[in-house]
């Protein structure tokens, strides 16, 4: 018998179903106006955004939420903002981007995924909440939750198993799953199973009681949508068969659902006669009677009707979409669109025709604004179909171009200006749009050839753009006209749209095919683990102009400059320095300036310490500086904006003016406060956050260096408590909330209320202190972990049994919420009656705390124990009513300083992560932080299992770098020939500066390329990242595999080319045959391309076929600019043999070649050939 375990390496990326809705907070909450840049006063003026509601997504089993993100215009604090900002300026807007917010991988597929909104008269101050379709019969509604910052089940209904067998109707298998729909007022939800069984989900009332117990669990949030209870609707007892699609309407009190169904079934024999076979009916849902009444219904609908759409109010009513025509209905009035020759004859003049001709069907739609809807077609495009009406009449359909984009499996609009196309077969795009009116610039028609949506610069092109660039980018790229009438004015008006993208989810699928093979940069020595990283896998992905070839690589392989032999290193420092005269009115605050260029790379070797100057080429200048050269260096930082540099050793430190010391401070037993009285007490580790140092001394003691930004020097100071204290420290770090707003003081509710965020509070020595811009963060021998004040060294927050890595960790002090209690519970009693001699024994090593740059981001907290396991914690505030009871205030606080009472943690899971042993050799540093290597940010982890933990949209990507095998050192490098560069030692002491590969996209979770030919030397290829078409060739059969073999290259062939290393791609087709596709240097290309144009007239032409037209590029009628030539046939050049001598010298002699030259060159193409 044989075993296997199973898991998934790399998530799904396709999205199957997006929604938007208000989840994490409602649409009356404050939303702060965008700032933008100051541009000419001709301008016009940026119009209100409004509430911005959430993005909900499916890909499989995967459900993700987001937030949207307004970038102010005139931040430059990282790379993310500014790829934000492609597209140029719209509205005022100068980028957005997508957030996650919360991220989760259900047991199960979602086949149908709706927002339910909050009915009722305040329904604007209340959330939504998600419904979750699965297979066969079971919807799950989910809402936010502020005390877990995620999602929690509200309620679940489950119509499967014995008791509901009888829904199926003897029925086993369906062609489709559930599907669920809302009601527009909230009030209900439709979902439909088992094909004639249709569920209502009765949405309960703001005054009922169940609204009201979550009311009270949700404090300091608004309540949400919930479902209160469910029946079912047999739909065979209302008359209704055959089932296509449902929706519920706008315009009336009731919740009203309108059916499309068919009475009778047609098929393709008897389409011609019996074609109109759908209906709608409308039926009045009463949720309180359980009735549904029929109100109205219409039919001689075409049988390839398949979708209904909502109008929205106030024109209501519904759109019937067909593969051939779109319906309107509604009470008062009617109307229909033909949109090609198979919904119409030629000369019929019933129904309006569309100026072009265009399928609809499987489409996907999303209402702009109340009369204009945004069709996406299957093959991209995207259509504009609006509705001409007069008051509530509508009059008719008008459908025009626009745009063309991915193929998308799902569409929904995100407020009044953005939409969102999720596709299964391309990468998903957030697309900003605006509307205007002004006068026609062309008197009629439509343009047939559209644009894409996507401007073909890549993003990096755009990055570098001025604004004027973007801006006259976007006007001749991005424009689309609208024909329409107004309903007041009898003069044509134009309706413009224009779209900028500003946001993409890089989507890897659908994996048609892949190949596993060796990098271009392969180590052929590389052993072990990092022999792996030599292989990368090549799929075959996407669609049609979404297709690609994605290069997935799961080890990151840094580019390498320069790499030198350096054992026993033990750690790597860079850092600045910024001269006094020209920094002398700059606060202590530090200003990190990208462009600045490191001056020096501080190396601690076993015995002594290396010092060399950065600022061009790597020179050393130990003997030239004033650093402290005659042993080991434990830790090297900046302080006072740049202007100094601090070196802490085992038994004191220094501070440097560039190469000159100007203080020096020695940690003797005369100087530490502790009394330990021993004079070997050195430093065995240091944390550094201008103008502090905390010092974490042999003895277990804590010692802090402030410095005088005035002065530029430091004193040694010992924290009272500590000072007191028996309790023993395994780490400590020290955490810098930078930033216009310190993140940690809204978690503190008395700051918050009596000084505001960024003010200045009084302690209780009547002193003006900046409190909570650096804080001090600890963890004990016993597995607790405090976060205190800095100077004051106030305690502002403690958990306990931090080393149990909890999912969420709570202040000890606040009053536990009803909701986290069952977590925190169950870990304590896991802790309790597990094995307590190996829970003891696991400590804490290492802690990091980091909040990178970004008007939206958040602390994150790291901590890797002695077993191995590195914990990651995600910040967030949560202001519940319990917060603010005196029970919670800290009595021991008498100097002023409030507790982070609403400060809460998640853990975030590392995807991928491998628990790295607990290695013999102890490394200085494991947690290396950087802001900014090739423009990325993020935490870098040495160690025998070296990762990269990249922060992107507020969600860590984790990618490993194994190439090198265990890294003992890492810093950030950038100087003239190493830009936004790093620098790190293996163990086996190998020094190396490198790059991050520049093409590679790290928001993914691989690292991925997506190429489709390497040709980085043509201008049009965007170095390498543009899709290109190398050639197109007519096979005549469906190719249904590739296979990559070797060239054998005979002597001759080799000569010609110089080339060893030749691939051919053999490919078998359906029809049984079996091919290839082998590489030619150019001056054989032209050889034999000239060759066959004249054979193509030289050889008789069986039944009248020509050879050259058979191998044309098939368009399938679609418009098409031809490709390059780039393949000659085979087939036949190899007719030239079958010629006579006369004739094979004469056409050789016609080309400029020789008969022999050419027999050279067919006869070295059969023989490398020669595979099996």
């Amino acid at each position: 018998m044989s075993f296997a375990a199973y898991r998934m390496m790399h998530l799904p990326t396709g999205i199957e179903n997006c929604a938007a809705g208000f989840i994490t907070h409602s649409a009356a909450d404050f939303t702060p106006q965008v700032q933008t840049e100051d541009f000419d006063s001709d301008w016009p003026s940026a119009k209100p955004l409004g509430a911005v509601p959430n993005l909900v997504v499916s890909s499989a089993n995967i459900l993700e939420v987001y937030a949207v993100r307004f970038q102010q215009a005139a931040a430059r604090d990282s790379k993310l903002q500014l790829e934000a900002k492609r597209g140029g300026v719209m509205s005022g807007i100068s980028g957005a981007s997508l957030e996650l917010v919360c991220h989760y991988k259900l047991h199960g597929n979602v086949y149908s995924m709706k927002v339910l909104s909050a009915g009722g008269v305040d329904s604007g101050r209340k959330r939504d909440s998600i419904i979750l379709a699965f297979e066969d019969a079971k919807f799950s509604v989910l809402e936010f939750d502020d005390s877990v910052h995620g999602l929690r089940t509200s309620s679940m209904h489950c119509f499967e198993g014995p008791d509901w067998l009888h829904l199926k109707r003897g029925k086993e298998s369906f062609h489709r799953g559930p599907q669920v729909k809302v009601d527009p007022q909230g009030k209900c939800a439709g979902a439909l199973v088992f094909e004639q069984q249709m569920i209502i989900l009765k949405a309960a009332e703001a005054s009922s009681a169940l609204v009201g117990k979550h009311s009270a669990m949700n404090a300091g949030g608004a309540p949400s949508a919930r479902i209160e209870s469910s029946y079912i609707i047999n739909l065979r007892d209302l008359n209704v068969k055959h089932v296509k699609d449902f929706t519920f309407v706008h315009g009336y009190i009731e919740p009203v659902m309108v059916i499309l169904h068919e009475r009778e079934l047609t098929w393709a024999g008897r389409a011609s006669w019996k074609h109109n076979t759908c209906m709608i009916s409308a039926f009045s849902i009463s949720t309180t009677l359980k009735q549904s009444p029929l109100i109205w219904s219409h039919s001689s609908y075409p049988h390839d009707a398949y979708k209904l759409l909502a109008v929205p109010s106030p024109i209501a009513g519904v759109l019937v979409l067909g593969a051939n025509t779109i319906h309107y209905y509604s009470q008062s009035a009617s109307c229909a669109l033909a949109l090609n020759n198979f919904a119409l004859s030629a000369d019929s003049t019933e129904t309006s025709r569309a100026s072009f001709s265009v399928e609809l069907d499987a489409a996907n739609a999303t209402w702009l604004t109340n009369d204009v809807v945004m069709l996406s077609t299957k093959t991209g495009e995207l259509l504009l179909l609006t509705l001409i009406h007069d008051g509530r009449i509508v009059q008719r359909l008008d459908l025009s171009k626009s745009r063309a984009s991915v193929l998308a499996s799902g569409i929904t609009t995100l407020g009044t200006s953005l939409f969102f196309l999720g596709s299964r077969l391309g990468d998903s795009l957030l697309v900003q749009f605006t509307s205007g009116l002004g006068a026609p610039m062309f008197s009629s028609g439509v343009k047939d050839e559209v644009g894409d949506i996507e401007n073909d610069a890549p993003s990096v092109k755009r990055l570098r753009m001025s604004s004027s660039d973007a801006l006259q980018d976007m006007f001749n790229g991005e424009e689309l006209s609208l024909y329409g009438t107004s309903p007041n004015n009898a003069h044509s008006a134009q309706r413009t749209f224009s779209f900028a993208v500003r946001d993409s989810l890089i989507n890897i699928g659908p994996l048609k095919d892949f190949s596993y093979g060796l990098r271009i940069n392969a180590d052929p020595n590389a052993t072990g683990v990092a022999k792996q990283s030599n292989y990368e896998l090549v799929c075959c992905s996407g669609h049609g102009k979404n297709g690609a070839l994605c290069v997935l690589q799961r080890s990151i392989r840094p580019e390498v400059i320069t790499q030198e032999s350096l054992p026993g290193c033990k750690g790597i420092w860079t850092v600045y320095h910024k001269s006094t005269r020209s920094n002398l009115n700059e606060s202590s605050k530090v200003a990190y300036d990208d462009d600045e260029y490191h001056a020096y790379l501080v190396i601690s070797l076993e015995t002594r310490t290396m010092v060399l100057q950065t600022a061009s080429n790597l020179e050393e200048v130990t003997e030239n500086v004033d650093y402290h050269v005659q042993g080991t260096t434990l830790a090297v930082g900046n302080l006072f904006g740049r202007r100094r540099v601090i070196q802490v050793f085992g038994r004191g430190a220094r501070i440097l003016d560039g190469a000159f010391m100007t203080q020096e401070l020695s940690f003797k037993a005369s100087n530490l406060e502790c009394g330990s009285g021993s004079d070997g007490v050195a430093v065995c580790s240091a944390s550094i956050a201008d103008p502090y140092v905390l010092l974490s001394m042999t003895d277990g003691s804590i010692q802090l260096l402030v410095g005088d930004s005035s002065t530029c020097t430091v004193s040694i100071t010992t924290p009272a408590m500590f000072g007191s204290s028996k309790r023993l420290i395994s780490s400590c770090t020290l955490y810098s909330d930078e930033g216009p707003e310190p993140w940690l003081r809204k978690t503190s509710t008395d700051a918050w209320l009596s000084t505001g965020t960024g003010e200045a509070i009084d302690g209780a020595d009547g002193i003006s202190h900046d409190q909570g811009d650096v804080y001090c963060v600890v963890s004990y021998e016993d597995g607790n972990l405090e976060i205190f004040d800095v100077p004051n060294f106030t305690c502002v927050f403690s958990v306990d049994k931090f080393v149990s890595g909890r999912r969420y960790l709570v202040d000890t002090l606040t009053q536990q919420d009803p909701s986290l209690g069952s977590c925190l519970k169950s870990s304590g009693e896991v802790s309790g009656h597990g094995k307590k001699e190996d829970i003891q024994k696991i400590k804490v090593v290492e802690l990091a705390m980091q909040r990178w740059a970004g008007q939206h981001s958040r602390p994150f907290l790291f901590g890797i124990l002695s077993d191995g396991t590195i914990l990651c914690y995600h910040a967030y505030i949560f202001e519940g009513s319990e917060n603010y009871s005196p029970s919670s205030i800290n009595p021991s606080s008498s100097s002023g300083t409030s507790r982070l009472r609403n400060l809460r943690f998640v853990r975030i899971p590392l995807e991928n992560y491998a628990r790295e042993e607990v290695s013999s050799v102890k490394l200085s540093q494991r947690i290396n932080i950087f802001k900014n290597v090739g423009g990325l940010q993020g935490v870098f982890l040495a160690g025998s299992r070296p990762a990269w933990l990249m922060m992107f949209r507020e969600r860590i990507r984790m990618h490993h770098q194994l190439c090198d095998g265990p890294i003992a050192a890492f810093a950030v490098l950038h100087n003239v020939n190493c830009n936004h560069g790093f620098i790190y030692i293996t163990m086996q002491g190998a020094l190396k500066i490198c790059h991050l590969p520049s093409l590679l996209s790290y928001d993914n979770y691989w690292p991925v390329q997506k190429i489709f030919d390497y040709a980085p030397k043509l201008a049009e290829s965007w170095k390498g990242q543009k899709l290109l078409s190398r050639a197109e060739f007519h096979m005549g059969a469906y190719i249904s595999k590739f296979l990559r073999l070797q060239l054998l290259l005979n002597s001759t062939y080799r000569t010609g080319t110089d080339k060893t290393n030749c691939f051919a791609l053999l490919f078998g087709t359906l029809d049984g045959g079996v091919g290839y596709i082998a590489p030619l240097d150019e001056l054989t290309f032209r050889r034999l391309q000239s060759l066959q144009k004249k054979l193509v007239d030289a050889i008789p032409h069986v039944a009248g076929l020509n050879p050259k037209s058979f191998r044309l590029y098939r368009s399938n009628g679609k418009a098409h600019r031809p490709g390059p030539d780039n393949i000659v046939d085979g087939e036949l050049l190899f007719h030239y043999e079958m010629l006579s001598l006369e004739e094979q010298v004469e056409i050789a002699h016609q080309i400029g070649t020789t008969r022999p030259q050419i027999m050279s060159n067919l006869n070295d193409l059969t023989i490398s050939n020669s595979f099996l």
